[in-house]
């Protein structure tokens, strides 16, 4: 039987996860949803989802790591807090509370595991909050707050091009730049005697 079945039976509680770091214990979970509704008037027969934004999933959890496992002695090292770490550590409690760190320094989306419901790896670390006294010096109880991410994807459509109309690449050829010429006496006399031999 491992450590965390182990902290299971004691704690009487399901074990919950953030990203890599697996809690021995949730000591409470608050899973919050909202969303907003538009404040003008809605057509009626319009489709009313249109006018309702579902706002990010935020989830509250308190989770606690102990350097003391209860029934194991202190001085056996245990297994580590981090998922895919095969070595045992004494110091549990700063394996996580590293983790946590970086996770939320680097900005790294996780999944987080309750005993209500399974958030998928769209989840961001906003708050990050420890408290130390005398009785919680070798446990981490970590106060986390987690917003979902929305992630929108961009989607390649191909789309045809109609081709360009050809365009003749024939030129018209240059008569050069002609003049008028006004017509002298005798052509006027013979095109009038023409037209007049034209009509009788």
């Amino acid at each position: 039987m491992t450590f965390k079945s182990l902290t299971e039976m004691v704690f009487k509680t399901k074990k919950g996860q953030v990203g890599a770091v697996q809690f021995d214990a949730m000591v409470s979970e608050n899973h919050q949803m909202s969303a907003e509704v538009t404040a003008h008037p809605v057509e009626n027969g319009s489709d009313i989802t249109d006018h309702i934004r579902v706002n990010p999933r935020e989830i509250e959890i308190v989770g606690v790591i102990s350097n003391t496992p209860v029934i194991l002695l202190s001085s056996v090292r245990a297994e580590s807090p981090i998922e895919g770490d095969t070595e045992r550590v004494v110091d549990r409690v700063n394996a996580a509370h590293e983790e946590i760190k970086k996770t939320m320094r680097e900005g790294l989306l996780v999944q987080v595991i309750t005993s209500l419901e399974t958030y998928p790896e769209d989840m961001a670390i906003i708050s990050y909050g420890v408290t130390r006294d005398a009785e919680k010096g070798n446990i981490l109880e970590a106060n986390l707050v987690l917003r979902q991410v929305q992630i929108s994807y961009n989607e390649e459509v191909e789309v045809a091009i109609a081709e360009p109309e050809k365009v003749s690449s024939k030129k018209k050829k240059s008569k050069g730049k002609t003049t008028k010429k006004e017509a002298t006496s005798s052509q006027s006399q013979k095109a009038s005697s023409t037209l007049y031999s034209g009509l009788f």
